[in-house]
C-alpha cells in the first residue's frame, strides 16, 4: 500500500505519530511500521518520557496494578 513513499521528512508526521502513540492507536502505528514506517526515527527519549508519563498518569485499571506492585516493592 504505502511501498513506493519515502518516509523521511514527510510534514507532520512526528504530529501524527506522536497523536497516535498518546491515544494508544496500535492498529494504525502497526500498519505504518509494517507498510516501512521507520518508527525508530521518530521515538525519541522526550516522546518515551511523554508517553510513559501520560500512561502512568491515566485511570486505566492497568496502570493502577502495576502501580500498587511498584507501592509493595517500596515497602
Amino acid at each position: 500500500m504505502f511501498s513506493r513513499i519515502q518516509w523521511k521528512d514527510k510534514k507532520g508526521m512526528k504530529e501524527l505519530v506522536t497523536k497516535c502513540l498518546m491515544e494508544n492507536n496500535t492498529n494504525f502505528i502497526r500498519l505504518l511500521v509494517d507498510s516501512g514506517f521507520p518508527l525508530h526515527d521518530y521515538v525519541d527519549d522526550s516522546l518515551l518520557a511523554k508517553l510513559y508519563k501520560a500512561d502512568f498518569d491515566s485511570n486505566d485499571p492497568r496502570v493502577q496494578i502495576f502501580k500498587n506492585y511498584v507501592f509493595t516493592l517500596t515497602k
